[in-house]
């Protein structure tokens, strides 16, 4: 309910982030967090958060689906960034 509730404030979103991050272990949790951002940020920064939930999905969940979806989504935002790519094609090696 609270996410519901910081959904567009950054900083409630970031604080909520901090709280995820320091409890640890909740990668779903983490994750649904940064879904919320990624609704609020543009550009290169709503690239950079559909990177860190890949990141997530691959090396917190083992989700390797769910991460190629996320890094493919980020590059469609961000089409030069080769790091995205690399992270794309990490996911489908």
């Amino acid at each position: 309910r609270l996410l519901q509730d910081a959904t567009g404030d950054r900083e409630a979103l970031a604080r909520m982030e901090q709280i995820d991050e320091v409890e640890g272990g909740d990668a779903e949790r983490l994750l649904r967090t940064l879904g919320y951002r990624t609704e609020i940020e543009e550009g290169d920064e709503k690239a950079a958060v559909l990177v860190r939930m890949g990141r997530l999905a691959e090396e917190g969940l083992n989700d390797l689906d769910r991460a190629a979806e996320l890094y493919a989504r980020a590059l469609e935002i961000a089409p030069k960034n080769e790091a995205v790519l690399d992270d794309l094609s990490r996911v489908y090696d």
